[in-house]
């Protein structure tokens, strides 16, 4: 079991409570040049717990910021994620593996109260 999913164990108990709140995330990667490196070598990983963060109904959608000026070269990222509050996705963005190894930096991560149209 990663560290994504320890940290989130109980989701689905809160989440049969109904009373989750929706977060957008725009979280950049640290700008230092070994930092895309460092995203390629933990990727995968990243990806596997991303997966069971969005069996476990925490991730609505999640993918890459490209960087336009310097070829697409990805920069950061964006999540929908549903939690109890700020804390927990600063938690969560915290235990992923790209916050962890230095790819984004978690502490400038902008985190908004979202509510999705229901289209």
């Amino acid at each position: 079991m990663n560290t994504i999913s320890l940290a989130f164990s109980s989701t689905r108990k809160l989440l049969q409570a109904n009373n989750m709140n929706k977060y957008l995330i725009v979280v950049k990667d640290f700008a230092d040049s070994e930092c895309l490196s460092r995203r390629l070598s933990v990727r995968q990983r990243h990806m596997e717990g991303a997966k069971i963060i969005k069996q476990n109904q925490v991730l609505d959608i999640g993918g890459a910021i490209l960087d336009e000026s310097q070829d697409d070269k990805m920069s950061g990222s964006f999540l929908i994620v549903n939690a109890d509050s700020v804390e927990d996705v600063r938690t969560l963005l915290k235990n992923d593996i790209y916050g962890q190894s230095r790819v984004w930096d978690v502490e400038n991560a902008q985190i908004t109260k979202i509510k999705v149209a229901p289209l």
